[in-house]
């Protein structure tokens, strides 16, 4: 009993550090919190019940849902529920990337490998105290890859319901998860069996989805209403039209009027493709850190020979999809974010952990020098760094400010700001729905007869200059930081105050 006592503290160890570690690194970051982030009062204010807020979301609101669920749990307001969510969805994510490096046959040393590397990611750890839905996206893609994983080694409806079940409930935190859902069962093509099986398991691997979207729109068509999933379904195809064929040819119509007679349009094109295939490489390595994807990059010096050759294929799989939507993303806006090839990074990540371990070995062995092990270490040691040694944010002052406004204000004043107009408004509402609303100044379109008050926050702004010019009569100056204050300027037809 005792030995059998010690094997399962043995193996939960990795787990239960990676839990706390998780826990710790969560409460660090939000102590660190000054102010919600932008996207975060919109969830906020959607848990809340705010209409606008949820139809600017596409009423894709499940985070919102959750975070009110949390709230009317705990009785915590919405900001402590929220980030209560959040730590307890990163503790998944970290527990369910341990969970995937062991059913990659890693050994302990290998698992406390990846504890070490998925607790010192900067990008990750810089988003704990953000209230943005991709924890739970990021979170239970991890959880779908695991049991992803273990139906491409052995078809079974048990697997195939688990990575359905995970994988919708990405799904549910980012439309994106449908791109998953509808292609990812084409990967069991890539399974080392023969094809007859291989198509027939893929087939019916395609059966819940197709019964799932039977009784969705026999029952329940109402569910695809109104929201970001429904429009996404219904316009699927205008959307691919846009993003991959529109989008690109108009961008190069522009390149090639800014650079003829040098360029043609099919040459401009190509351009823009190459452009955004390096703004994806360039989000995917800060997503999974520069030297973590210098390692991935640079195989001859860390090869991953313990990594299952299974995985290669699942990757091929999972890659492609996840292009598909990085493409997708990148095209429709010209615009990547980091946090889109997360869940990408995350699953590239095992590979730098089993190149790691080898690292180790080999440097044991003698096959390996000081020099390269030491840079490793010396790699490492900095990202943890990075993720310890924080600041703490630095616009408290928008909190102050939205006191201010709200002690001072009218409800019914119309106020402009020339930034942070949204997080203006939640905290001059004392962080709830409420009548002050802050508008942006727009100096081409917004007329500043018909607001009765100005905020501005930088005094090179348009709106401050607008204002200095109209002989704008500033009522309250507040210090925001040793090189920043906030005014407040009252316009127009006063409320009083």
């Amino acid at each position: 009993m005792q030995r059998f006592s010690l094997l399962i503290d043995r193996r939960l160890s990795p787990y239960l550090v990676g839990a706390l570690g998780s826990l710790l690194l969560s409460f660090w970051y939000v102590r660190l919190a000054g102010v919600v982030n932008q996207d975060g009062v919109l969830y906020l204010l959607a848990a809340q019940g705010d209409v606008q807020s949820a139809t600017s979301l596409g009423n894709w609101i499940f985070y919102s849902h959750l975070i009110r669920g949390v709230s009317w749990i705990t009785g915590w307001a919405a900001e402590h529920a929220a980030w209560l969510v959040n730590g307890l969805l990163d503790l998944l994510l970290v527990l369910a990337f341990v969970r995937l490096v062991e059913e990659l046959g890693g050994n302990r040393r290998t698992q406390w490998l990846g504890v070490l590397a998925v607790l010192v990611l900067p990008y990750l750890n810089d988003n704990r105290a953000e209230i943005i839905r991709d924890h739970g996206y990021w979170a239970f893609s991890l959880v779908a890859l695991v049991c992803y994983l273990r139906l491409f080694r052995r078809f079974s409806w048990g697997w195939l319901l688990g990575w359905y079940g995970a994988m919708g409930l990405a799904t549910l935190f980012r439309v994106e998860g449908a791109a998953f859902v509808a292609l990812m069962p084409l990967g069991l093509l890539l399974r080392p069996v023969p094809w007859r099986r291989r198509i027939l398991e893929m087939g019916l691997a395609y059966l819940p989805l197709g019964l799932a979207a039977g009784l969705v729109a026999g029952f329940r068509p109402d569910l695809l209403q109104g929201n970001r999933l429904g429009t996404t379904l219904v316009n699927g195809v205008t959307f691919l039209g846009k993003a991959f064929v529109e989008g690109p040819s108009a961008r190069a119509g522009e390149l090639q009027q800014l650079l003829s007679p040098y360029y043609s349009h099919g040459t401009a094109l190509l351009v823009i493709w190459f452009a955004a295939a390096v703004d994806i490489l360039k989000d995917l390595a800060k997503a999974l850190s520069w030297p973590f994807f210098l390692v991935l990059l640079l195989r001859r010096w860390f090869p991953a020979p313990g990594l299952p050759a299974e995985y290669r294929r699942v990757l091929l799989a999972y890659g492609g999809v996840s292009l598909l939507v990085l493409l997708f993303q990148e095209m429709r806006s010209f615009i990547m974010v980091s946090r889109y090839a997360m869940a990408l990074a995350l699953a590239l990540l095992p590979v730098v952990v089993f190149a790691l371990e080898a690292l180790w070995r080999r440097y044991e062995s003698g096959w390996v020098g000081r020099g390269l092990a030491g840079l490793v270490v010396f790699a490492i040691v900095v990202l943890a760094a990075d993720s310890l040694i924080e600041s703490p944010d630095r616009k408290g002052y928008l909190a102050a400010a939205g006191r201010w406004m709200a002690g001072h204000l009218p409800e019914s004043a119309r106020i402009v700001a020339d930034k942070e107009w949204l997080r203006l408004t939640y905290y001059a509402n004392e962080r709830k729905p409420g009548p002050r609303q802050v508008e942006r100044f727009d100096p081409s379109v917004t007329p500043l007869e018909d607001y009765h008050y100005a905020v501005v926050v930088d005094p090179g702004s348009d709106l401050a200059k607008a204002l200095e010019a109209g002989g704008a009569i500033r009522i309250h100056r507040m210090q925001a930081s040793e090189d920043r204050e906030v005014s407040f300027y009252r316009l127009g037809a006063s409320h009083g105050g």
